[in-house]
């Protein structure tokens, strides 16, 4: 449950930074999380468990928002997916990017909100963090992903496998409303390890 909440925690900081790129044109966002501690759990289990275990009290559960028409865009291992749309495909591109080709934000579902302006996606099915996952899983995504991503004029200019890489290059916002990188280092994730 916690390596729930930070790979959320850190898929939220990269949306943030991937929509001011789009400013008043695209968002993607992450769901509002809701935690319980289960105190009643027989009135929970008659409405809500469908699974193969009953809650116990004392128990944490976590909600999201229900997402309508909720399609899988990029696997749990780094597959890019058909339903998978070119936004969510730079998103992920640019997650590569911002950790100086070390991860790649994967495990991504959603669907495209009504507005015509934002894609709503729910919580990363994958940790996010090194240290949280094994030896090979993230090398590996990367691997699938770049394997079943076609990058665009938005990302071509992006980290990408094999690519010499020097100082991170994070993402800013220019004059004409596109991205470009600025020689300056991209802001640590690990304040939302330490906090927790």
């Amino acid at each position: 449950l916690f390596d729930y909440v930070i790979a959320l925690e850190a898929a939220i900081n990269i949306a943030l930074r991937f929509s001011k790129c789009f400013k008043n044109i695209l968002t993607v966002q992450f769901p509002e999380l809701h935690l319980a501690v289960m105190d009643n759990v027989s009135v929970f289990n008659k409405l809500f468990s469908k699974g193969s275990r009953a809650l116990s009290s004392e128990e944490y559960v976590l909600f999201e928002p229900y997402i309508k028409d909720l399609k899988y865009f990029v696997t749990a291992e780094g597959i890019v997916t058909d339903a998978c749309p070119v936004v969510i495909q730079e998103l992920c591109h640019f997650s590569y990017h911002e950790s100086n080709g070390m991860n790649v934000l994967r495990g991504l579902r959603g669907a495209w909100e009504k507005n015509g302006k934002s894609f709503r996606l729910a919580s990363p099915s994958t940790k996010y963090f090194v240290e949280k996952c094994t030896e090979s899983e993230i090398p590996r995504a990367i691997n699938n992903f770049f394997q079943t991503h076609r990058c665009t004029a938005v990302c071509e200019k992006w980290l990408v496998p094999n690519q010499k890489q020097g100082a991170p290059a994070a993402m800013d916002i220019s004059t004409s409303g596109a991205c470009g990188p600025v020689m300056e280092l991209p802001p640590s994730y690990s304040y939302i390890v330490e906090s927790h």
